[in-house]
């Protein structure tokens, strides 16, 4: 059993982490009177496939048409093994990831050289940050991909000298099956024991056997991939690093930076001075947990600028998972900062070697005030905006894509065909067969829409439809408005969601659009 005084700072932690995560849902509580909701149609699309490949159908959103439609098939794997009833476990799994994550930044703060005051900041700020906050019940992969990523940090930080163990190569390899972002984890571990351990006798034999154990793991999604598309990477991929008109550049860089000094302007600024001095001192050469760490902090975000920089919507969540690591190194900012500080003040504390009755050095007061400042800062946007923002995003997809779902369940027959630009709640609880518009589960669409924005693909996607001839169009005409127009189409149903306003912002919302509308396709020669 562990002591209280040992435990303490895991204590803190979860405490501290469940309160944040019980406010959020509360918000969904306060809105929808329920709390079996989820604030993005994505997680739809996991439900469906984990429900399909759980019953034999196929691993594939249509019933026995398998697809590489999910970029993150270990999560409808684990999904499937829940069994029926995919939401509230989804949203339980992700809870209790979220929690994990902060303890673990917590440890890896230790790994890093952190004391534990400072460590347990690190932990904090990586809980107080809104996105991750948001992302714990919203059914996604987001929390549970982010453990596995710090969990691998922490393998590798404790990785024995000319040798990799095979289980963080498995660990790895899953954790590319969790979010395809894994995969550059995978080659900066490679890169990072080249670097280290080049000349060393047997480090390339090391180096494949290392990346041999990922491959097998990563390998039969990509085969799967391949047979069913003819494409080595998941439907996803190609559609969203394709679709609308954007070209690689800075400017995804500097928004990724921009969103993490929302999450925390304090520790974020600070991260600057981490990585430096983590250079500057050679730390990284002898301390493989911040090598990773900070090629895995710079790495992704230059190769998401490069790769598919179109990939920034919905608060640009697929860079959440960096949180931990750019707190960490922020807070190891802060220490460093405070002890220069301390030792710039006083040649006593210029001759100190020991630690304090805390554990930390001398100035540690100055640089814990700086970090539990960052971490109180971080806890405006969380509760002012992300907390509101969860509440009314549950609320909206319930509001229109739960209802029309439900809608096309009751008026639509069995067999008929459904085209939706949002695929997730509404065709797996009409429970018919779709064609998706954007290409994620209907690849075909794919080169279609590639390059493209609203209104230019319309007449590509009308011709494809005609050819098609589905029973029912489910759209945001703001998305296709020379198609709606073009078509032989009658609206038969629609939805638009209320006026709100969070924090000072009029009709936020994580839909695509204010108004839904399901039409009537009327082809001719149909009766």
């Amino acid at each position: 059993m562990i002591e209280y005084r040992r435990g303490w700072p895991y204590l803190t932690l979860i405490a501290f982490g469940l309160g944040l995560v019980l406010l959020f849902l509360f918000r969904e509580y306060r809105l929808t009177g329920r709390l079996d909701g989820v604030p993005l149609d994505d997680s739809w699309i996991h439900y469906r496939f984990a429900a399909n490949f759980r019953n034999g159908d196929g691993f594939g959103f249509n019933r026995g048409q398998p697809t590489p439609g999910s970029t993150a098939p270990l999560w409808a794997g684990i999904l499937a093994l829940v069994g029926s009833g995919y939401l509230i476990p989804s949203k339980v799994i992700g809870m209790l990831a979220y929690l994990a994550v902060g303890v673990m930044n917590y440890r890896i703060g230790l790994q890093m050289g952190l004391f534990k005051p400072f460590a347990l900041l690190a932990g904090l700020g990586t809980l107080a940050a809104g996105r991750l906050v948001w992302s714990a019940p919203s059914g996604m992969e987001t929390t549970a991909f982010t453990l596995f990523a710090l969990v691998c940090l922490m393998a590798w930080g404790r990785s024995s000298q000319g040798k990799i163990s095979p289980e963080i190569s498995i660990l790895i390899g899953l954790t590319c099956m969790l979010r395809p972002e894994g995969y550059l984890l995978l080659g900066l571990s490679g890169l990072d024991w080249a670097i280290h351990h080049r000349g060393q006798p047997g480090w390339s034999k090391a180096l494949i056997k290392h990346l041999a154990l990922a491959s097998m793991v990563i390998l039969p999604y990509l085969v799967f991939s391949l047979l069913t598309t003819g494409h080595l990477l998941p439907n996803t991929f190609y559609a969203k690093s394709s679709t609308w008109a954007c070209r690689p550049g800075p400017g995804y860089f500097v928004w990724i930076v921009l969103a993490f000094l929302a999450d925390n302007p304090v520790l974020t600024t600070l991260a600057a001075a981490g990585l430096i001095w983590s250079l500057q001192s050679g730390a990284w050469k002898t301390n493989p947990s911040i090598s990773l760490g900070g090629a895995w902090c710079l790495g992704l975000p230059l190769a998401y600028g490069i790769l598919a920089p179109c990939t920034s919507s919905y608060y640009l969540r697929y860079t959440t998972p960096l949180i931990p690591v750019v707190m960490s190194f922020g807070v190891l900012g802060t220490q460093k900062a405070s002890e220069w500080f301390a030792l710039r003040r006083s040649r006593e504390a210029r001759r100190a070697e020991g630690k304090n009755r805390f554990g930390s050095s001398p100035g540690s007061g100055l640089g814990l005030a700086l970090g539990f400042e960052g971490v109180l800062l971080a806890l405006i946007p969380t509760l002012w905006f992300w907390a509101p923002f969860y509440g009314q995003s549950v609320a909206d997809i319930g509001a229109m894509h739960i209802r029309i779902g439900k809608w096309l369940a009751e008026h639509s027959q069995p067999g008929q065909l459904v085209a939706l630009n949002d695929v997730g709640a509404i065709g797996s609880l009409a429970d018919r067969e779709v064609i998706d518009l954007m290409g994620l589960t209907s690849p075909e669409v794919i080169h279609l829409v590639a390059g493209k924005s609203p209104g230019v693909w319309d007449a590509a996607l009308a011709d494809y439809l005609s050819q098609r001839r589905p029973d029912y169009l489910v759209v945001f005409p703001n998305w296709f408005p020379r198609m709606v127009k073009e078509l032989p189409l009658e609206p038969v149903y629609a939805v638009s969601l209320p006026e709100r306003r969070i924090a000072g912002i009029d009709n936020l919302t994580v839909a695509g659009g204010g108004k839904m509308v399901v039409y009537k396709c009327l082809w001719p020669g149909l009766k």
